[in-house]
């Protein structure tokens, strides 16, 4: 309940600050490609490049829009991410047959966070078409940190088994630097779509004190309009 506060906090003030008729509402969905930066390893980066793979990630939050100036706007946000990583699929090999045993096994890590971006927006042009170059920082409320394992057998069926991820002391509250580059054009009256590849970093690592650390990070496209 506590982890929910904040963010409500939050959502709260950016509704309240909303109803001023400066401000424009719009909505962001994000998908792309999720992995970490391993910090404080032992072992050369490499080998965890065999170990861990990226895997698909998105992210989706409603925000506020508020005019600086003719080019520049403040966004301020609410929504909801969820990115990851995966490690490779292992092949068993068993000394006697085995024939209910999993043939193949792989684990997925998944991990669930509250969303609050605040990014700065900057038009190249005052014509309702234009580009634009947008950043700042999001911060992440830890929801749930989640593994999954994956079986294959020789039937053709797969199992998923989830469990919470206790494999270290997760952050509570991190931060992800997020910078983009989008085009916004206008479908009629004040209504804009935009189209944004975006790039979001975790600034610490996942965990509070491990001897191996993780920044999680997206590559995405963001798609949203603002009205």
């Amino acid at each position: 309940m506590k982890k929910l506060v904040l963010p409500l906090f939050l959502f709260l003030t950016v509704i309240a600050f909303g109803q001023n008729r400066k401000f424009n509402f719009g909505l962001a969905l994000n998908a792309g490609i999720s992995n970490n930066f391993i910090t404080g390893s032992s072992l050369p980066a490499e080998q965890y490049k065999d170990l861990e793979q990226r895997k698909w990630g998105y992210y989706g939050y409603l925000f506020t829009q508020y005019p600086l100036s003719n080019k520049a706007r403040l966004q301020i946000g609410m929504g909801y991410s969820r990115t990851g990583f995966q490690d490779a699929v292992l092949k068993y090999q068993y000394a006697t047959p085995e024939p209910s045993a999993p043939t193949h096994g792989q684990f997925l890590f998944d991990y669930h966070d509250v969303m609050a971006p605040v990014l700065y927006r900057h038009q190249f042009s005052t014509r309702k078409n234009s580009f634009y170059l947008i950043g700042g920082i999001t911060p992440l409320f830890n929801v749930r940190r989640e593994k999954i394992y994956k079986a294959w057998y020789q039937n053709g069926s797969i199992s998923e088994t989830y469990t919470v991820d206790e494999s270290t002391e997760f952050r509570r509250l991190n931060i992800n630097g997020t910078l983009g580059v989008g085009y916004a054009f206008s479908i009629g009256g004040k209504t804009n779509l935009f189209i944004q590849p975006t790039f979001d970093c975790n600034l610490l690592g996942v965990s509070k004190a491990a001897s191996v650390n993780r920044r999680m990070y997206l590559i995405g496209l963001s798609l949203g309009l603002v009205i």
